[in-house]
C-alpha cells in the first residue's frame, strides 16, 4: 500500500509519524465524497430509521444515505437484513442483524455486488422493506451511473411491500 502510493521506506526503517499522517491522508480523500451535505444525510438516515420494526426484512442498497442509516440502526430491531454492499454488511452484522448477501459481480470502488447472479439470488427473498439509493428518478424507473447497479434496484422496487 505505501508503495503504490509513492512512499519510500528505506531499509526497514519506518518511521511511524509519516506513515500515520500518510494513511489518515488517505482517510481523508475517501471521506471527503461521503461528507458531502452530511447533516442532511444524517436527518434522512434518522427519519428512514424510524421506518422499521422489529424482526422485519429490510433490503440496503449501497451508497452514503444507507450506509448511515445501517449506522444509525438500534440494536433491539433484530432485523433479517439483506444488501449488496460489502460495507453495509459489516455496520449491519455489528449492530446484530442476521445479515444476507446475494453475490454478483463486485464493484471494487462501491465494494457492491450487482449483476445478474444478484438479481437471481434477490429472487428468493421478500423484503417488507427496501431503502435506496440512486442516481436518478424518472417515470420509467431509477436510474444510476452503472447499468447493473439501476436494473437491481428497479428490481428491488417491484419486489418490496414498502419502498
Amino acid at each position: 500500500l505505501f508503495f503504490e502510493y509513492g512512499l519510500k521506506i528505506a531499509m526497514g526503517f519506518y518511521n511511524v509519524p509519516i506513515i500515520i499522517a500518510f494513511l489518515a491522508a488517505i482517510l481523508v480523500a475517501c471521506l471527503q465524497n461521503r461528507s458531502v451535505n452530511f447533516d442532511e444525510k444524517m436527518a434522512i438516515a434518522a427519519e428512514a430509521e424510524k421506518l422499521i420494526n422489529p424482526h422485519d426484512a429490510v433490503f440496503f442498497d449501497i451508497g452514503t444515505n444507507v450506509l448511515l442509516l445501517a449506522r444509525l440502526l438500534s440494536e433491539e430491531k433484530n432485523i433479517h437484513a439483506f444488501t449488496n454492499s460489502i460495507r453495509t454488511a459489516i455496520e449491519l452484522s455489528e449492530k446484530g442483524c442476521h445479515v444476507i448477501i446475494p453475490g454478483g459481480m463486485l464493484r471494487q470502488k462501491e465494494l457492491s455486488l450487482s449483476g445478474s447472479f444478484t438479481i437471481e439470488n434477490m429472487k428468493r427473498f421478500i423484503f417488507n422493506k427496501v431503502f435506496i439509493g440512486v442516481g436518478g428518478i424518472t417515470t420509467d424507473g431509477v436510474t444510476d451511473f452503472v447499468p447493473e447497479e439501476a436494473s437491481v434496484r428497479n428490481y428491488r422496487i417491484k419486489k418490496a411491500v414498502t419502498l
